[in-house]
């Protein structure tokens, strides 16, 4: 930590903005090295109350802005945003664009600056730059300014309000930066005046940055946003803001050093008693925003200049906030914005300055050694404590309370004390065939032979600027997948039977395979839904939706995210999911029937719902059955009528789950598969009994999932297909004990007592189904070992029988263990009774405690849009 040495910079740095200004010109009228560029709007008319106007202008020359000025008014300005691009649209270099609440760049976006309510300046330590044209890749400079109001223009004025920049052409020793932390599942509760927004992520970056200035921004409910920095579970307050306040970055406390392993985690407290009615996240300045943006330095060589973090905390995360640290109370005292006093400092500001720098280069010197670099012992080790696992792309450093780490010590004593497990699937190592290429996985279903149907992107990804803020697609330079996007697996040994669908999809999202045969897939971009034969040939025989335009009616979806056929009336059902949030039937021919959205009735309506990711049909077709990814639970409700009929949660769900799937196998349950959190006790699997809503056990391959999306079971339940995107993979896992002939029935009955237990609805308890879980697997040992004997000899007296008869072959084996009964894996293994007691694979009974079991960390390196949490309402301000 650099404590000691704030002061001196922040008191330095205080009357940087009059020596900017000073050294503007030298005196002889010659223009210095540091110098204004003016980024200002092209005296724009704004005509409606939260309007979004953007403008841009080229960075010609390679510079390093060293500081901003403000030049606009909260009169009528709401916020300002200064935007790098790698590249925009054409209408905003000819003048303005009118629409740009989310689409300020068509590639390479990040935020430089924000301000609003009348902020001043930063406070930027010396020798910090944020680095524009040459090859930073930012190659054009966007200003974004949302209108409050229009009412100053109605007589005809019009406005240039921006940005000054203060700007060198001599490279700085550090690259600026900002870091934005993001809640997107905002919901205010009028009768609550502390409703609550969490966000935490990992910091995955193997270069540090170092935090020395932070700013808040929400609307007229914000109360106050706090900042933590979570190392070794130790967690510590870096920023707290009123966002009433005039909206600054702020000099923090301290330089606050961020490396990797360490979390940063935000809360936005609102005041619902401001309002009468239910406040969710939304561009206009009548709707809430929850951001926390940190301003930092970096290694200008290593360093990256950009980081957004939306990803939603877990429930109990803030629980663990040590006492003292009040994150419902605005502070009393508002920062100074210019860093204090003005006056020069007593102390050496020189050799303070050299030692920050010294500690900077270490720090990064440090960081290249834990990625490979060369070692003080020549040896090619190095650090690898926050190393993450390269095939799974998990950190290995998980943060978790020591009440966390106290609770998983007990579970593994358990796990050690009860070597049975009763687990029923385990995973196919290796299932996919070597060599297949896969895109992000979207879809996945079985078909009547129950191989595997795949929707994948092949080489497209959904990016953060994949789509403007009122979700229209804006890649369509880069035409349609040019892959093959719809694969069939063979469900035993993973190979491509066939494929189809290049040039035709633009982000594929959604599979089902009808009970016909008919496959249906749904493209986010496009906002359709297709019906197409089984081979796929021709054009679709069914689309709904129209081409390229999002909507909200009976004929529009917007990014549908899949579908579900009743086999018994052909009535089929799309998840309108990311930003609609509801389910809407439609008739065999496609004629809209009604939708399931009632309206904020209650936090069980469809309204409530947050990004309906799947949706499954259950109980002989009579339920519908939603994955309402963001609030963490399956919603289901009548198929017929849509009327809501219950909820499923188990605590096995944590705070977000992307596929749940209805089998009516063993007495009826629910496949479902959930998602990254922070902080992850570990992403799972869990069968659900669908009656009870109990979880009957987790599971998840033994390296763990990073990033599931979708999911597939069998006919007979006996195989469960997992699809990733990130890692784009496709992990299969099998029952190893599927029912088998008579000639084998005692064998089968013994496994199935230890099923039936785990799926009995009798009143038992927890304790009492445990032990007899414990009892059969006993018998079952003990019975094995009384038979191995026999059959030893049994088989010794057949061998040396044939043998005397000369009847034994010396060529290939004619007697085959397990034989044509055992269940084969595709590489080649073959069931046993070692598998079916192996710790460290397929699946775990769920512990009966409360306590949940710890688990690795998430990753979001890869397909941030996918897991940023989108709205019905335009969701993002940055």
């Amino acid at each position: 930590m650099i404590l000691k040495y704030f002061l001196p910079l922040a008191l330095v740095c205080g009357i940087c903005k009059a020596r900017f200004l000073y050294d503007s010109y030298n005196d002889d009228g010659n223009e210095g090295s540091i110098f204004d560029i003016d980024v200002l709007m092209p005296s724009v008319h704004p005509t409606q109350d939260d309007q979004y106007i953007c403008a841009s202008q080229p960075a010609i020359d390679e510079l390093y802005i060293v500081n901003f000025i403000p030049k606009a008014s909260m009169k009528f300005v709401h916020h300002m945003l200064l935007f790098g691009c790698e590249s925009v649209h054409h209408s905003y270099l000819e003048g303005y664009n009118r629409g740009c609440t989310y689409g300020e760049c068509t590639a390479g976006r990040a935020i430089m600056f924000a301000w609003a309510r009348d902020a001043d300046s930063p406070v930027i330590p010396p020798d910090v730059g944020f680095h524009i044209g040459g090859d930073s890749g930012v190659n054009y400079l966007t200003l974004q300014i949302h209108y409050a109001t229009a009412a100053p223009f109605a007589d005809g004025s019009t406005d240039s309000s921006g940005l000054t920049l203060v700007a060198t052409t001599e490279e700085q020793k550090y690259m600026g930066g900002i870091f934005l932390n993001v809640g997107m599942n905002i919901h205010v509760d009028p009768n609550s005046p502390n409703s609550h927004t969490d966000v935490a992520c990992e910091y995955k970056d193997t270069v540090p940055i170092y935090a020395f200035g932070f700013r808040t921004h929400a609307h007229s409910l914000g109360k106050v946003i706090t900042g933590f920095r979570i190392r070794n579970n130790k967690w510590e307050e870096i920023a707290q803001g009123n966002p009433q306040w005039p909206q600054a970055f702020y000099p923090m406390d301290e330089i606050y050093q961020i490396q990797r392993g360490d979390v940063i985690a935000t809360r936005c407290t609102f005041d619902g008693t401001r309002t009468d009615h239910e406040v969710h996240v939304g561009s206009k300045h009548t709707d809430e925003m929850c951001n926390l943006y940190i301003m930092y330095y970096t290694d200008s060589a290593l360093g990256e200049s950009f980081k957004v973090c939306s990803q939603q905390a877990s429930r109990d995360l803030f629980s663990h906030v040590p006492l003292g640290w009040d994150t419902d109370t605005p502070p009393a005292k508002m920062p100074s914005s210019d860093g204090g006093d003005t006056t020069e400092p007593e102390s050496d500001d020189d050799d303070d300055i050299n030692m920050l720098e010294d500690k900077l280069k270490t720090d990064v010197q440090d960081q290249i050694q834990r990625i490979g670099g060369n070692d003080d012992d020549g040896d090619g080790s190095h650090d690898d404590q926050h190393e993450g696992n390269e095939e799974t792309g998990k950190a290995t450093t998980a943060v978790s309370s020591p009440k966390d780490e106290e609770e998983e010590g007990e579970e593994e004593q358990e796990e050690e004390e009860d070597p049975s497990g009763a687990r029923v699937l385990n995973e196919v190592p290796n299932w996919v065939a070597a060599g297949l290429a896969l895109g992000q996985v979207g879809g996945l279903d079985t078909d009547s032979q129950d191989n595997v149907k795949v929707f994948h992107r092949g080489d497209r990804k959904w990016e953060v600027d994949s789509f403007d803020r009122t979700f229209h697609y804006l890649k369509l330079n880069d035409g349609p997948i040019k892959n093959d996007t719809v694969l069939t697996l063979d469900k035993e040994t993973g190979k491509v039977i066939s494929k189809w669908g290049a040039n035709q999809f633009y982000i594929p999202h959604g599979l089902f395979v009808d009970h016909e045969g008919n496959i249906w897939l749904t493209d986010v971009a496009l906002h359709q839904v297709f019906k197409y034969p089984a081979d796929g040939s021709g054009v679709p025989s069914l689309t709904l939706g129209v081409r390229l335009i999002p909507g909200s009616d009976k004929s529009h979806f917007c990014q549908p995210a899949d579908v579900v056929v009743d086999p018994t009336t052909g009535n089929f059902f799309v998840a309108d999911g990311y930003c609609n949030t509801r389910i809407v039937k439609f008739s065999p021919k496609g004629e809209f029937l009604f939708a399931i959205d009632h309206g904020a009735i209650g936090h069980l309506t469809p309204s409530s719902m947050f990004v309906v990711h799947s949706v499954t049909l259950a109980n002989n077709n009579q339920h519908i059955c939603a994955a309402d990814r963001e609030n963490g639970r399956v919603l289901c409700f009548d198929s017929a009528t849509g009327q809501f009929i219950k909820q499923i949660k188990p605590k096995e769900f944590d705070a977000r789950i992307f596929a749940a799937i209805y089998s009516p196998k063993r007495g009826g349950v629910l496949f479902v598969i959930n998602g990254p959190t922070f902080p992850q006790k570990q992403i799972l699997g869990v069968t659900v009994n669908y009656d009870s809503g109990e979880a009957l056990e987790t599971w998840s391959p033994e390296k763990g999932f990073v990033m599931p999306h979708t999911m597939a079971v069998s006919s007979d339940a006996n195989d469960v297909y997992v699809g990733e995107i990130g890692p784009n993979r496709i992990w299969k896992f099998v029952d190893p004990v599927p029912p088998k002939s008579n000639q084998d029935q005692s064998h089968t009955n013994n496994i199935q007592l230890a099923r039936d237990s785990l799926l009995s609805h009798d009143e038992e308890s927890a304790v009492s189904k445990t032990a007899a879980q414990k009892d059969t697997g006993a018998t079952m040992v003990i019975v094995t070992v009384l038979a191995v004997p026999i059959l030893l000899m049994m088989v010794i007296a057949v061998v040396v029988r044939l043998h005397a008869q000369g009847k034994l072959s010396s060529g290939r084996g004619m007697f085959v263990v397990g034989g044509s009964r055992g269940r084969k894996y595709a590489n080649g293994d073959t069931f046993s009774i070692g598998n079916f007691f192996n710790k460290k694979k397929g699946f775990r009974q769920v512990s009966t405690d409360d306590s949940d079991q710890e688990g690795t960390t998430w990753s979001e390196e890869s397909d941030v849009e996918e897991y940023s949490i989108l709205n019905s309402k335009p969701t993002q301000n940055l």
